[in-house]
């Protein structure tokens, strides 16, 4: 079992110990008090961590790939899945601004015989040869 340590009491000034204390603090040059445009410029320091946000959120999703594609995309390097989102989004603006129907019309035509339903890798050779 550990032993609990017990802590010091906290002593709270006296109202003549503090008016010393502000008035030390207010003396020294090093140790000014903050402006009223540096405190409407303070943000929480929560705010400044972590990654950046993107411009445009991400969608969390759990999918399978051919083992072939993952391999060729991980054989890229870093950044493989990045280079996988930019490949899909292109095949997405590809197959918008062909026609006037939307994706689903556009599957829903392709049937079974969708390159990209398929999971058939020529799906995206055939829209480079475009």
């Amino acid at each position: 079992m550990s032993k609990i340590s017990e802590r010091p009491a906290i002593h709270m000034p006296s109202l003549e110990e503090d008016e010393a204390i502000r008035a030390a603090a207010m003396s020294d040059p090093d140790a000014l008090p903050l402006t009223t445009e540096q405190l409407k410029a303070m943000v929480p320091l929560n705010s400044l961590r972590g990654r950046p946000r993107s411009a445009y959120k991400k969608v969390l999703l759990s999918v399978r790939y051919s083992p072939e594609v993952v391999a060729y995309f991980k054989a890229t390097g870093d950044g493989w899945q990045s280079r996988m989102d930019s490949v899909l989004r292109e095949y997405v603006e590809h197959h918008s601004k062909a026609g006037s129907t939307s994706l689903h019309e556009e599957h829903r035509a392709y049937g079974s015989n969708d390159p990209v339903s398929a999971g058939i890798s020529g799906g995206v050779e055939q829209m480079e040869d475009e």
